[in-house]
């Protein structure tokens, strides 16, 4: 969250958080931040499977 704050705008940042959240078990916090991910880099296939995992 801290890195996010700094620059909201980081792929890997919020592709980091969601996988952070997902080992929580926090899952529809999980998908928001792949979902954030995906609008910033919609190619990115590792979110996209996470994503489906955390569905």
């Amino acid at each position: 969250d801290q890195a996010l704050k700094i620059k909201p705008d980081d792929h890997d940042a919020w592709y980091n958080r969601g996988n952070a959240l997902f080992n929580l078990g926090r899952n529809e916090e999980t998908i928001a931040s792949y979902d954030q991910a995906l609008k910033i880099k919609p190619d990115d296939h590792d979110a996209w499977y996470n994503r489906g995992t955390a569905l």
